[in-house]
């Protein structure tokens, strides 16, 4: 059972009892993904092995996740982003979906799911009784954790593959972590999430640094290669959230919460994908101490056709700006919607209520969506594949410079002009690193020693292949359009983040970025990112084009 990580077929599952501190089963099972030298493992230490105060009457969630490994590179170890997804229908029942969607079908009434519809229609309209029925029975069938018999978790942590691919191109190691418990439980709240990521760092910062604790165990038990999963560099660790996880990434990076992830881990970068920051059972009155320090980078990303969300980036940035993070990004998709960023979310998968959360003109010939922030009016609606595809290269840029250290791609994250060829919001703008001190012996810069995982990033990437068909101009300068004032159409759980918004950055119609630092992340860092590649070109020359 070697080479356990590398085969195609998946490995039954495999178990092993533990006593203590998980009481529980742990199983282990090869993921069985051979894309472009990636090798993935999936490892399931309980479904109740996760307790935390966040969860509702006491429960206990899941530990659980797929690992995803690059190639073995020649120098050893690689650095991780550990993704957490957001909330979401944690039990998949299809029968008793087929079942609700046949009901409203009969009763003449729209497919899918209405949210509101517990015993009228939004217009008022009394429910039909078989449907009401039909409804019940399917939310019975998916309620409580673990899942009831006949349902089976959502996996909603698979739904990020394509960014571990292309993250895995570039040497970056994923852990996707498994929180289907968590949303059934209602452990929505940030300080939840984050609690989970502190606890499977800590687990995986044993595993890798000691080769003991449960994950060890689980992984041998099924014959894994400890070794390959070993390279994994917790000094190295990226996070990387979306919807409620991406309020969990910020919060465990947090000025307030920092000083609580597990000892010898090192966060290097922070990314909050459409990140969702209020709701039921958050705190009150954020201020900049919710958001990372100065010393953390920052990178908020998402669409402004995003009816779940958009009022938190609007809270997220004011507060970002308020702290004057020199290493904040907020980029904008003009055209993304929240849910095409989880493949399992989005209408494709066909899953139970699997969604285009988009708010659409009927009937909707040019394939538009409304612009909830950052603009205004219609805009032309991304594809999932291209609003994935912008997003899998913009945030495995945006890892390669903070996880590999490779400078060369500050034009790429600041500038609109290639390898992106596209527009995006900046904010606040980067403000460039100082020059290092010179040696006075050498002649060169003090303590230049290279790091080998740079070195194989280089500056190929920031001359590497545009996002797929479709994506050019597909990023839109947050401020320079006109914004949805007032909060129409804006969902109910993101109302108080723009009432916030509004008090500490004026009216919506202005995000609050002035021309000033657009026109130098426009404008100005293109130059600035021309003559930094063209002196990187000569100082490091790249040893491969990946």
């Amino acid at each position: 059972m070697g080479k356990v990580l590398r085969w195609s077929a998946a490995l039954g599952a495999l178990s092993l009892g533990f006593a203590g501190v998980f009481p529980s089963v742990a199983h282990a099972a090869s993921a069985g993904n051979d894309v472009a030298g990636l090798s993935s493992f999936d490892y399931d230490l309980g479904q109740t092995a996760f307790a935390d105060p966040g969860l509702s009457d006491g429960g206990m969630s899941e530990l659980a996740g797929r690992v995803y490994l690059p190639a073995r590179p020649a120098h050893g170890k690689v650095p991780v982003v550990f993704l957490l997804h957001g909330s979401w229908i944690g039990c998949l029942n299809s029968t008793t979906w087929k079942s609700y969607q046949d009901a409203l079908h009969t009763a003449g009434l729209p497919g899918a799911l209405d949210n509101n519809a517990t015993k009228f229609l939004t217009d008022g309209t009394p429910l039909p009784p078989e449907v009401k029925a039909a409804r019940k029975d399917y939310y019975s069938s998916v309620s409580g954790w673990p899942c009831p018999s006949g349902s089976t978790p959502t996996k909603s942590n698979l739904g990020y593959e394509y960014l571990a691919q292309s993250l895995a191109q570039k040497g970056i190691a994923t852990v996707s972590i498994a929180a289907d418990g968590l949303n059934q439980l209602q452990g929505d709240n940030r300080r939840t999430r984050a609690n989970l990521l502190n606890k499977q760092m800590g687990l995986w910062q044993e595993f890798t640094t000691q080769g003991t604790g449960v994950l060890a165990n689980a992984f041998k038990s099924a014959g894994a290669n400890i070794l390959d999963l070993q390279r994994i560099d917790m000094t190295r660790v990226g996070t990387l959230g979306h919807s409620r996880g991406g309020g969990g990434v910020i919060n465990q990076a947090s000025q307030a919460y920092l000083s609580e992830v597990p000892a010898g881990v090192q966060l290097k970068a922070v990314a909050a994908l459409a990140p969702s920051f209020i709701g039921r059972n958050f705190p009150a009155n954020e201020d900049t101490q919710d958001l990372p320090g100065p010393q953390i980078p920052f990178t908020m990303f998402g669409g402004n056709c995003d009816s779940v969300a958009q009022g938190s980036n609007a809270l997220i940035d004011s507060l970002a700006k308020e702290a004057k993070l020199p290493q904040y990004r907020n980029v904008i998709l003009s055209g993304g919607v929240h849910n095409f960023f989880n493949t399992r979310w989005a209408p494709s998968s066909e899953l139970p209520e699997a969604t285009d959360d988009a708010l659409h003109p009927d009937p909707n010939p040019q394939g538009t969506c409304q612009a909830l922030f950052a603009g205004s009016g219609q805009v032309k609606e991304l594809t999932e594949q291209q609003q994935r595809g912008i997003a899998a290269e913009y945030l495995t840029k945006y890892f390669q410079r903070y996880l590999l250290d490779d400078k060369s791609l500050e034009a790429a994250l600041d500038a609109s002009n290639a390898p992106m060829t596209v527009t995006k919001a900046i904010t606040v703008p980067v403000k460039p690193e100082p020059s290092p001190p010179v040696d006075p012996g050498s002649g060169h810069p003090a303590n230049s020693g290279s790091n080998p995982a740079a070195n194989g990033g280089s500056a190929a990437g920031a001359a590497g292949s545009a996002a797929g068909a479709g994506s050019s101009a597909a990023l839109q300068t947050a401020g320079a359009g006109k914004a949805a004032s007032g909060g129409a159409g804006l969902g109910d759980q993101d109302q108080p983040a723009i009432e916030q918004a509004a008090k500490s950055t004026g009216p919506l119609a202005n995000t609050g970025s002035s021309t000033e630092p657009l026109l130098w992340a426009g404008g100005g860092a293109v130059i600035l990112g021309v003559l930094a590649l063209l002196v990187l070109s000569k100082r490091r020359q790249p040893k491969n084009k990946h």
